[in-house]
């Protein structure tokens, strides 16, 4: 039988950011003390991106919620509502760019 090549691990760049996430997350739980910052009774476990990671979304505390995972799913399943109380952030919209003529 033929051995198969190792699968590849996590790339480098999503290494640093899982890293950088788990570094700032002892400042998140004090922050949260534990509980849901959405309904103050949930245990929090989930580290929720407000602005989302695809959208250029950072690992700083003014981007982090930290949530039970009941609340994590209303924020993902009522996206409307997560926009309206600031659960999820949209991305600012791009500087125009003018292409001025010869």
């Amino acid at each position: 039988m033929k051995r198969r090549k190792a699968l590849r691990g996590r790339s480098s760049r999503r290494r640093s950011f899982e890293d950088e996430l788990d570094a700032i997350t002892p400042a998140l739980s004090a922050r949260s003390r534990g509980v849901c910052e959405i309904c103050g009774a949930g245990v929090a476990i989930v580290r929720h991106h407000r602005l989302r990671r695809s959208q250029g979304g950072l690992n700083d505390l003014s981007n982090l919620l930290h949530l039970c995972r009941d609340c994590h799913d209303t924020v993902h399943g009522y996206p409307a509502l997560s926009y309206d109380r600031g659960w999820l952030l949209r991305r600012p919209p791009r500087a125009a760019t003018f292409v001025v003529g010869p």
